[in-house]
């Protein structure tokens, strides 16, 4: 075994007493942990340079834009009148209201790429409503959870920045585009929708869900007409990926290919900025724009903010110390070393995930096991463009759900009033059939999307 394993060993387990025992935050346990790294690596004089390196990472800053662009629609009331026009279409399916859940998180998934965000955005409503149409409350709060945890695996989200970086890491500047990311992360994320809505559909057969009642369907027509403009917004989130994926050949002759590449890490930061003002203009009846407002929706994102920033501020200084004595090259050698089929290599890393991403930040631990997961199967033969999209269902799409870290789960158990121990045995349900996706997928039985 490689001395450089240590390296990860000593962080999971800093981050396991730390979070898990001592039960502070996440950040904290990765300050402790860069720390350990510095004192096992002896390089205490590049400390700056590593704290300075991971600062620079425009990832904290496209976070930041992210989470304004939820709480404005938040705020403006969007999402109640796209609820409404799900209702109205699907309500009248056996288990209509979970199938509501599930179009409803797709559609804020499409536009804001948060989980807890999603799942206390959308859940407020659809939770709720599954109570009421004859959901048990565990069930009610799986869903919810389970249709939450879509909202960073579609772009445009701050987790595909994450994953480019990783790409970029792995494959090398320039040799691909965070457009060419997404297409592929869009034909990936289809199938997790899929398999969504197989489950509540056979779920819904096992616990005899009927439709909601008729009292609970809004017009159609009214529905319509209220919010069809809220619906255009998932429009105007897409342009800046049809400018990006379209005008490649123009893009790269206009600007060269560095400034290109660079234009289209800009643009995912950008689509919150105008798809936000879009959410202002469309809730204006709902939410008055002035500066004070404004003012007051801004302090409540950085105070929510600033512990995701200090920890991957953490995690981005970890990695570039990572880079800087090459710990992932040797690790990746002594994977391969064991010889493992494509197949066992899969569910290998599957397994490894999950198990990390129970106890341990998906955003604190993607950036650093990211590169390494995208080399191990290139190595394979496979394109880095489908690792790289698989990063977020597996460590975003698992750690959202599995306990203890479960940060949809909780919001949505909240929503619901559900027992623990019975929503976390149907939450495993939905654990199985996720992993299940992820193999299939990495392992190419289900062709991968659009690509």
């Amino acid at each position: 075994m490689p001395f450089e394993v240590w390296y990860f060993v000593a962080i999971i387990a800093v981050c396991l007493v730390w979070f898990v025992i001592v039960r502070r935050p996440m950040y904290e346990a990765l300050a402790i942990s860069f720390i350990v790294c510095l004192a096992i690596s002896g390089t205490w004089s590049e400390t700056i340079a590593f704290m300075v390196d991971g600062a620079s990472q425009s990832i904290l800053y496209t976070i930041l834009c992210f989470l304004i662009f939820a709480q404005i629609l938040k705020e403006t009331g969007v999402i109640s009148k796209i609820v409404n026009i799900i209702i109205a279409l699907v309500g009248r399916l056996s288990g209509g209201a979970g199938i509501v859940c599930l179009a409803a998180s797709t559609f804020m998934a499409f536009v804001a790429g948060t989980g807890p965000g999603n799942v206390t955005a959308t859940g407020s409503i659809t939770i709720p409503l599954m109570k009421r149409a004859g959901y048990k409350p565990e069930f009610a709060a799986s869903v919810g959870a389970a249709c939450g945890g879509l909202g960073p695996l579609v772009p445009p989200s701050s987790s595909i920045a994450v994953s480019f970086a990783c790409l970029v890491s792995a494959a090398g500047e320039g040799a691909y585009t965070s457009s060419q990311l997404w297409t592929v992360s869009y034909g990936i994320a289809l199938w997790f929708i899929l398999h969504r809505f197989i489950q509540i559909m056979i779920m819904c057969k096992i616990y005899k869900v009927k439709p909601l009642d008729k009292s609970e369907l809004p017009d159609l027509k009214t529905a319509w007409k209220e919010g069809w403009s809220a619906c255009m917004l998932i429009l105007v989130v897409m342009v800046p990926f049809l400018i990006d994926n379209t005008c490649d050949a123009l893009l790269v002759r206009l600007l060269g290919e560095t400034a290109r590449g660079n234009l289209s890490s800009a643009l995912l930061a950008m689509t919150p900025a105008y798809a936000g003002a879009y959410a202002l203009i469309v809730g204006r009846k709902s939410f008055k724009v002035s500066a004070k407002n404004l003012g007051n929706m801004v302090q409540k994102t950085v105070k929510s903010l600033a512990p995701m920033a200090m920890l991957l501020w953490m995690a981005y200084s970890i990695g570039a110390l990572l880079d800087y004595i090459d710990c992932g090259t040797p690790i990746c050698e002594w994977i391969m070393s064991f010889n493992l089929s494509y197949f066992g290599a899969t569910i290998f890393i599957i397994v490894l995930v999950l198990i990390l991403t129970m106890s341990l930040s998906p955003n604190a631990v993607m950036p650093l096991f990211g590169p390494m997961i995208i080399t191990i199967f290139m190595n394979y033969g496979v394109n880095p463009l489908i690792p790289a999209a698989m990063l977020i269902p597996l460590f975003h799409g698992l750690g959202q759900v599995t306990i203890p870290y479960a940060t949809v789960l909780y919001p949505a158990m909240g929503l619901a009033d559900s027992d623990f121990g019975k929503t976390v045995v149907q939450m495993a349900w939905w654990v199985l059939g996720h992993c299940i996706v992820c193999a299939l997928l990495l392992l190419g039985i289900l062709p991968v999307l659009f690509m």
